[in-house]
């Protein structure tokens, strides 16, 4: 099966590849939305830990 391309790149793809470097402004809101993504990850994480040992303490109620 052959690649095909479905869209041009826009231009400020191509400017970026062309300089091969991203501006200062990018790279700041790249590093907040990656702080943000952690951040939120460490939420669900911890969500995650709770309902465990809720369902655990559920569990243990329930036999008691």
């Amino acid at each position: 099966m052959a690649l095909v391309k479905n869209a041009p790149a826009s231009a400020a793809t191509k400017e970026h590849v062309d300089s091969g470097k991203l501006s200062l402004a990018a790279a700041r809101e790249a590093e907040a939305k990656r702080k943000k993504a952690r951040t939120l990850a460490k939420q669900q994480q911890v969500a995650e830990r709770v309902a465990a040992a809720t369902g655990q303490l559920a569990s243990g109620i329930g036999q008691a």
